[in-house]
């Protein structure tokens, strides 16, 4: 029996607002986190297309780039892929980011995906502030790019006081949900980590 998509991703979402992600032996830890995120995201807003802007400045983000393109094709998702534009000087290109995400704006994706990289960890709010202004909500694999940026949601490890893990747990920019008119559910702003400049974070 083949399972539907919107049922494997309530699950996944339900591990991860539970602070529970599964094991797998043949799963690196990047790989699960990306599905806690997409989980996340799915749950957050149905999924059928998901963009991704990739920094070519970096090799970190190989990994990421190659489990997304898998969760993708696994999910029935499509896929638009962009680069970062940069200029001569091999910085961050802002006037052409504009037309970016303009043109990404258009092709209507549900999701925007912000990786890593040099460029976009030297850049992220700039990137996230232009893709908010575009419509296009972010889910980021750095949840500094929730607190610091304009993402509006990621997943965090959740650490003890002595250090250790203790499963996962969603991150939500409000002022971002306020822009966007982009709302969590209920059931998701229970547990996760709200984000506000107004008032401050609330767990």
């Amino acid at each position: 029996m083949r399972l539907s998509t919107s049922f494997v991703c309530a699950v996944i979402a339900g591990w991860v607002l539970a602070g529970t992600t599964p094991a797998r032996a043949d799963v690196s830890s990047s790989e699960t986190m990306l599905q806690s995120q997409f989980a996340a995201a799915n749950s957050y807003w149905s999924i059928s297309k998901v963009a991704l802007i990739v920094d070519q400045t970096t090799d970190d983000s190989s990994e990421i780039i190659t489990a997304l393109r898998a969760l993708v094709r696994a999910e029935g998702w499509s896929l638009i892929e962009t680069a970062l534009p940069m200029n001569s000087e091999g910085n961050l290109n802002q006037l052409q980011l504009t037309k970016t995400m303009s043109d990404l704006a258009k092709q209507n994706p549900q999701w925007l995906y912000l990786g890593v990289g040099q460029l976009i960890d030297e850049q992220r709010s700039f990137i996230a502030s232009e893709a908010v202004k575009h419509g296009l909500p972010i889910v980021a694999a750095q949840d500094r790019s929730v607190r610091e940026g304009h993402a509006l949601i990621s997943v965090k490890e959740r650490v003890l006081a002595n250090g250790r893990q203790d499963g996962r747990s969603v991150i939500i920019n409000m002022d971002v949900a306020s822009q966007l008119k982009l709302f969590p559910p209920l059931l998701m702003m229970r547990d996760a980590e709200l984000i506000s400049r107004f008032h401050g974070p609330r767990q």
